[in-house]
């Protein structure tokens, strides 16, 4: 049981302080407590540039190579090869996807036609002819014109 929480020692407390017998004290401050401007100071400041940057400011290239496939990557060659990706524009392995769903909406069409029902089959004809329009639509990468 704890002291502080026993009634009959609070009221024993109050009565020797009355009685002058317990003299109750601030507590000491501690000699070894920085204020908190010289803690601030203290404190270590971010680098302006990361340690990687650092590290290896330029690309590392162990051997002759076309492209990049000798370079030795670190976290700031990854993050610009993910970017170049992410950044990168449709090319023409999307319009494969285009035409294997217009073929399926095709298949389905043709099915529901077999089965009389001739209101769904127009909507799926129509569906898949949107999806082609989008197909030719998409950005391409030009491959360079012969002169």
């Amino acid at each position: 049981m704890s002291w502080e929480k026993s009634e009959i020692m609070s009221e024993f407390l109050k009565i020797a302080e009355e009685k002058g017998m317990v003299k109750t004290a601030a507590p000491e401050k501690n000699p070894h407590q920085e204020d908190p401007n010289t803690i601030k100071d203290k404190r270590l400041k971010s680098p302006e540039k990361n340690i990687i940057e650092e590290a290896h400011p330029e690309p590392v290239y162990i051997a002759e190579s076309r492209g990049d496939g000798a370079l030795v990557e670190n976290q700031i060659e990854q993050q610009e090869k993910m970017i170049e990706m992410l950044n990168k524009m449709p090319t023409g392995t999307l319009v494969g996807r285009y035409a294997s769903v217009a073929n399926e909406l095709v298949k389905i069409a043709n099915d529901c036609d077999e089965a009389g029902e001739q209101e769904a089959a127009d909507l799926l004809t129509d569906t898949a002819e949107k999806i082609l329009e989008l197909a030719v639509d998409l950005p391409f990468v030009e491959a360079p014109k012969d002169e």
